[in-house]
């Protein structure tokens, strides 16, 4: 087994961790004692899938299903996934090996730097520890705010359901504790501050804030090309989405509440652009240019180093930087002043095409078993493949095969398309061979792109 293990590539030990920890997970919610047996084993599989790649989708209820050993496994498993389990491991990794410059630990160093996108050259202990409490302070935070906004709406038991919330909104996983996600808090202002300001925290990423707060500082002189990147896409997605809703979507003026108004609209925004997945109004209800419109934005998914999901939003300015360059017949790509390394935007392009090419071929899939599903299928797919969590309604009626395509889906929208099949074939992303471009990059207009 040993030597098994050693002749895996970083990338293949985490791709097995993840599915050891997926049967862990499937297993033990399949026990009598975490819940119901009246549910059947792929719908306590699919669950474990969902709260390990923080996506949400659920084949049952989650707060009728399980009893509360069953909760803490799903909380478990979202804390696991979203911070995740691969800067756990690879913190680990590293304080085994550290000072130990052999073959090895060069890989393990690589494979964190790729697959958390740490800076090269930084200490990825301090990034990983930082990250720690940076996660435990904004869950503290947010689990004490929402166990008092559920105490004075009326909620039983609500410092457990403040905290399961807090760390699954951190987490942008979306799993609830209520009969219908947030439907019942559309108009509770600080539940849905609370949610929209974790979802944020989690998705904007780690990387995103050490920027920041090095700028404010004065250790550097601008903010990089990664957070200037996530600050434009994220504004323009944010008001974007949060228009549409409010301002064409007919649900929103004609719905169960007469004009639902700004605070219903930017949770929704804020909930599909950071593939958190928890609704304060009925998805099935929005018009279809709004479905699609969620389905756009839930695929461009969130930030680098970040709990979200999708091709990340710096994946999706590149792409845009590099159609501008190739309109312009310029041989640079060039974003917001910065010229971006070739590198960085092969593997933009590669990760876009890999990721439309899933959903062509998963949407395909559900639209031949579940043929009366109309624009659902698709809409579950890349909800799926953007670990996002939102729903049409679909999710609970599609068959054991489809269920096993969505779980397929999530765990690649987790792990990153790119990972997964670098990782089955053996291969190791950005060799450090590959990682000098000849053109005098300076580390500065290196834009971090997650595969």
């Amino acid at each position: 087994m040993t030597r098994f293990l050693t002749r895996l590539t970083p990338l293949q030990k985490l791709l097995l961790g993840y599915l050891f920890l997926l049967l862990l997970g499937c297993g033990v919610l399949n026990l009598e004692v975490c819940g119901s047996g009246d549910s059947t084993f792929i719908d306590h599989c699919f669950t474990a899938a969902s709260a390990l790649t923080t996506t949400g989708l659920t084949t049952l209820n989650v707060a009728d299903t399980y009893k509360l050993l069953g909760e803490i496994v799903i909380l478990l498993l979202m804390q696991v996934g979203g911070l995740g389990y691969m800067s756990l491991a690879g913190w680990l990794l590293l304080e085994s090996n550290y000072g130990l410059k052999s073959r090895e630990d060069a890989e393990e160093e690589e494979m964190v730097e790729n697959d958390y996108t740490v800076p090269e050259g930084s200490d990825h202990r301090s990034f990983v520890i930082k990250l720690l409490w940076f996660t435990l302070i904004c869950e503290a935070i947010g689990s004490i705010v929402l166990s008092l906004a559920f105490a004075a709406a009326g909620e039983s038991t609500p410092v457990w359901k403040g905290i399961f919330t807090a760390v699954s909104a951190f987490c942008t996983a979306g799993f609830h504790l209520f009969d219908n996600s947030l439907h019942e808090f559309t108009e509770n202002v600080p539940v849905n501050l609370a949610v929209m300001t974790l979802s944020l925290a989690g998705s904007f990423g780690f990387l995103f804030f050490v920027d920041v707060y090095d700028r404010l500082r004065g250790a550097t002189n601008r903010l990089g090309i990664s957070t200037r990147a996530i600050s434009l896409v994220m504004a323009v997605s944010l008001v974007g989405v949060t228009a549409t809703l409010m301002f064409y979507d007919p649900y929103f003026h004609t719905g169960g509440q007469e004009n639902l108004g700004l605070l219903a609209g930017a949770f929704q925004a804020v909930s599909a652009v950071s593939t958190t997945g928890f609704s304060t109004v009925p998805i099935d209800r929005l018009s279809p240019a709004s479905a699609l419109l969620l389905t756009i934005f839930m695929f461009i998914g969130a930030s680098p180093s970040g709990t979200g999901g999708g091709i990340k939003n710096t994946t999706a300015a590149t792409a845009v930087a590099y159609v501008v360059a190739v309109v312009r017949r310029k041989r640079d790509v060039v974003l917001l002043g910065a010229k971006l390394p070739r590198r960085r935007i092969h593997l933009a392009v590669a990760l876009l095409i890999a990721n439309l090419v899933l959903v062509m071929f998963g949407g395909f899939v559900l639209l031949v078993r579940t043929p009366d599903a109309s624009f659902a299928p698709i809409f579950e797919v890349v909800s799926a493949l953007g670990t996002v969590g939102l729903s049409l309604g679909t999710t609970d009626t599609v068959d054991a095969g489809g269920k096993v395509l969505l779980m397929v889906l999530m765990m690649l929208g987790r792990l990153g398309t790119l990972s997964v099949i670098m990782a089955l074939l053996g291969y190791s992303p950005n060799t450090r061979e590959e990682r000098d471009d000849g053109d005098g990059q300076s580390q500065d207009s290196d834009i971090a792109i997650e595969g």
